[in-house]
């Protein structure tokens, strides 16, 4: 469904991952402008662990969206410095507004 939206809405997608393991590869290969993701993944490895890596990595900027309410984990997730942390369910114009708001003077060719 965000991946439609997003499309329908001008950005190209250009990469889909549910895990730390399959997004570092792909985000590493593909460098998107942007990665959106979730703070809890299918593996034990987390969307912070993500955010580090690209941190540490790459220095590509990430939207965390999440349903996570662990007032903790949200504090840990901040620590990494994303564009935005937008809570779940996601408002769309929301989103719509974290990616513009970062790229406003830049043109956005590819999202993961």
């Amino acid at each position: 469904a965000l991946k439609h939206f997003l499309t329908r809405n001008g950005y190209h997608i250009c990469g889909l991952a549910d895990s730390y393991e399959k997004a570092v590869p792909e985000i590493t290969i593909l460098k998107p402008d942007l990665v959106i993701t979730d703070i809890m993944l299918s593996t034990s490895k987390t969307g912070i662990d993500l955010a580090r890596y690209i941190n540490r990595r790459l220095q590509i900027p990430f939207i965390f969206q999440s349903s996570v309410n662990d007032d903790a984990i949200i504090a840990s997730a901040l620590l990494t410095n994303p564009v935005s942390y937008l809570p779940k369910p996601v408002n769309r114009s929301d989103l719509l507004n974290a990616i513009g708001s970062f790229f406003r003077d830049s043109c956005i060719s590819c999202l993961f």
